[in-house]
């Protein structure tokens, strides 16, 4: 992986905002120019139509991690993989389901764990604790998510050749951050992920495909903060897709949030969440093609309509 030019931007106040937002409750612009030790594997249930599950402990060093990898029951060989991140209360019930959702399209997805033993925060200030103390040391947060795309690579159900990465607020912030890295994805999309990041990346380094889907009233995601991102991708000469759902605030994707409110920070908004999702899924289909495997269940899903 190839370095970072260092800059010394403080964290306190996108943690302090992280915080406040979480326990509250179509512009595009685009650019161009851990270790796996022994995966071991749970037996697999069914899940969504077409689609079965299971869990997958691996480690990172000495900590124990829990996975949940969603894969097509359809396919006749190894599919394309996704590493999904989570949001900062750890993977629940949203990241499930977006995992069957990948499943559905034709790839496989290891949800990964961030915090080890499958660790879930129902506590706000848990939660802020423990993402905020993984935002704060990079190199120990990217080599969890290294250890993570390790395991998913591991899976036989998986084409370790064809990879990419999604994440959600912290998780975006996760993914961005490897492919800043130079972790070699084809594609990491982030959806209202934070934004600031301690350094620029070094010319050519990013090698993945970039795509970050923000809500333009986040309020963790300031105009200047993404600006400053943009022009940061820009100068190392990365291929990146930067889109702003108009009205669409923080968690934007996640139906758990509840409906917009008058004065909220974070809300669903399922205008911006479908969008986003299709944003992705034409990103996934160019860097990493049309699984057979989510063809066939698209078009077993039209028959049956």
């Amino acid at each position: 992986m190839t370095g970072i030019r260092r800059a010394s931007p403080s964290l306190v106040p996108l943690l302090a905002a992280v915080a406040t937002v979480a326990a509250g409750g179509c512009a595009v612009s685009s650019g161009t120019s851990g270790s796996l030790v022994g995966a071991e594997v749970a037996a697999s249930t069914p899940s969504a139509v077409g689609v079965r599950t299971r869990e997958v402990s691996y480690q990172d060093g000495e900590t124990t991690c829990v996975g949940l990898l969603a894969w097509p029951t359809n396919a006749e060989g190894p599919v394309p993989g996704v590493v999904l991140v989570h949001q900062w209360r750890g993977r629940g019930s949203h990241e499930k389901r977006r995992a069957e959702m990948l499943a559905e399209l034709g790839y496989a997805c290891l949800a990964i764990d961030m915090y080890g033993d499958g660790v879930f925060e129902d506590e706000p200030a848990r939660a802020a604790r423990r993402s905020g103390a993984m935002i704060a040391d990079r190199d120990a947060m990217t080599r969890r998510f290294v250890a993570g795309w390790n395991a998913l690579k591991a899976q036989p159900e998986v084409d370790a050749a064809k990879t990419a990465a999604i994440g959600y607020c912290f998780g975006g912030t996760v993914v961005l951050e490897a492919a800043r890295r130079g972790v070699p994805l084809d594609a990491v999309t982030s959806f209202h992920g934070t934004l600031m990041f301690p350094g620029t990346p070094a010319e050519g380094s990013v090698v993945a495909d970039v795509l970050v889907c923000n809500g333009y009233l986040d309020p963790i995601v300031p105009r200047e903060m993404a600006r400053t991102f943009m022009q940061q991708m820009s100068d190392a000469g990365a291929r990146w897709t930067f889109i702003d759902y108009g009205g669409a605030v923080h968690a934007f994707t996640d139906p758990n949030v509840g409906p917009y409110r008058h004065g909220a920070r974070a809300a669903y908004d399922p205008r911006a969440d479908a969008r986003s999702w299709a944003a992705m899924t034409a990103q996934f289909h160019d860097r990493l093609g049309v699984p057979a495997a989510g063809a066939r269940h698209h078009a077993s899903s039209e028959e049956n309509q």
